[in-house]
């Protein structure tokens, strides 16, 4: 859903939830009380095929009135119209006033409203005479950074595509001073979708790198404070510079200006909260970015290394698979500071586990077909030879980002394209562990990683 279609809504005083599995959507409903819901199919043809397949026969939902957005919406959705009792498709591109009027006429504000980027759902019933600004998204672990369950971020860096996908609840410090940083959070919305979500994505990654080296509960929500603090000077910044990338920066006058704005930021943040501790924090980052420190706390280091990883695997609105291997690369070549060893590693690890999600079918350079052959002949002699050595079965499947020393690959590992990089039978330390997070991140292994379970 449109960034600024949540923040109209929530202005009116709608609240919001967002649930992502229709699965949840229907079990949810079952329990709660629905006014409105609100479905974007605006995606494409695919997009809204889906979304008719997955609302067409539910009947716990018919009875609800639904807002369908899509192109042609009242072709593609005309079996819906027949099936529910209010059903009003809007054609995308739509204006952003004429479907608060018809959300209005349907539900007038303020009410529960639910927003879904692919189903609906309903949000709890508020506490009488309560009403919040903004229903933010439920807190769940997997979007909470200090409770991940089988990820260590790389998941949220390569699929927070979508403001819907972060708790600001859970990304928000424990401060004195709180509901500054989340005015920050919320004004980047009104600045740009790009701004928005790197915000959110940058916290968020920091947050989960914190979590992976055992810092405190403090230090991670120190580190939270410094992410979200460090983007209030872009928020008075051109839309060129808030994007910019310094690890493909050319000029020393571009790095400088971006150096200048995060400057600016821990002006503010002094201005607002009257917290020197953040605001240091903020300009020692700065330092940093601009190689004038070397100095800094594992926590500056975390932020700065968050906000260049997100920098160069979302340039703009598309998540670039290469930047992860970039990202990374300049990091251990010293630039733009020397980030510690510790630091270095969870970074590989996180990318590592973003890598792996990427579609890179289409991607170039897969071999020459005569080259597939010979890897081919390859990686079947090593096939046969982990079957002849360990069997078929009793193995554990591990993510290349749940390696650890000690390990016994029992499979050979094959690259997305086709290139026997290890075989079995080879011990992992975590020399090899860390070589290999580098190498996923230009180059992910197919399917994941079969090693020994302990006493084979």
């Amino acid at each position: 859903m449109r960034a600024d279609v949540l923040l109209a809504l929530s202005n009116l005083g709608y609240q919001i939830i967002s649930e992502s599995s229709f699965e949840e959507v229907l079990a949810i409903v079952d329990s709660e009380s629905i006014e409105l819901i609100i479905v974007d199919a605006s995606g494409g043809e695919a997009d809204a095929s889906n979304r008719v397949v997955e609302l067409s026969g539910a009947a716990t939902l018919q009875p609800i009135p639904v807002i369908f957005l899509s192109y042609q919406a009242a072709r593609r959705a005309d079996v819906l119209s027949k099936e529910y009792r209010s059903f009003f498709p809007v054609d995308a591109p739509f204006q952003l006033a004429k479907l608060l009027e018809k959300i209005g006429s349907i539900v007038p504000p303020p009410a529960r409203v639910h927003l879904d980027s692919d189903a609906p759902v309903s949000p709890p019933k508020a506490k009488p005479g309560k009403i919040s600004s903004i229903y933010r998204i439920r807190a769940v672990a997997e979007r909470d950074p200090t409770k991940l369950r089988g990820s260590y971020g790389g998941e949220m860096l390569h699929s927070g595509s979508s403001f819907e996908a972060f708790d600001d609840e859970a990304l928000l410090p424990e401060h004195p001073q709180r509901e500054v940083f989340d005015e920050i959070l919320r004004n980047t919305i009104g600045h740009s979708d790009w701004l928005a979500l790197h915000s959110r994505r940058s916290s968020f990654v920091g947050s989960a790198m914190a979590a992976s080296l055992g810092l405190s509960e403090q230090q991670n929500s120190f580190i939270r404070s410094l992410s979200v603090g460090l983007q209030s000077g872009l928020l008075e910044s051109s839309s060129g510079l808030v994007t910019s990338d310094p690890f493909t920066m050319e000029l020393h006058s571009d790095l400088s200006e971006l150096v200048n704005c995060y400057l600016r930021s821990a002006e503010i943040i002094e201005e607002r909260t009257d917290d020197q501790v953040v605001s240091q924090g903020i300009r020692e980052i700065a330092k940093l970015l601009s190689g004038e420190s070397k100095g800094s706390s594992l926590e500056e280091q975390i932020v700065l290394a968050s906000d260049l990883i997100n920098r160069t695997t979302w340039p703009m609105a598309v998540w670039d698979h290469f930047g992860n291997h970039r990202a990374l690369r300049r990091m251990k070549e010293n630039f733009p500071t020397t980030f510690h060893p510790k630091i270095l590693g969870v970074a590989a690890r996180l990318l590592a586990e973003a890598a792996a999600l990427s579609d890179l079918s289409q991607a170039e350079g897969s071999l020459p077909e005569e080259a597939q052959e010979a890897h081919r002949a390859s990686i079947l002699r090593a096939k046969r030879d982990a079957l002849t050595r360990f069997g078929e079965h009793g193995h554990l499947s591990i993510k290349i980002a749940d390696l650890k020393p000690g390990m016994l690959l029992v499979r050979p590992l094959v690259s997305w394209d086709g290139r026997l990089i290890l075989e079995s039978n080879i011990s992992l330390d975590q020399e090899l562990i860390e070589r290999l997070w580098r190498l996923a991140t230009i180059r992910p292994f197919q399917s994941p990683v079969l090693v020994a379970q302990s006493g084979e």
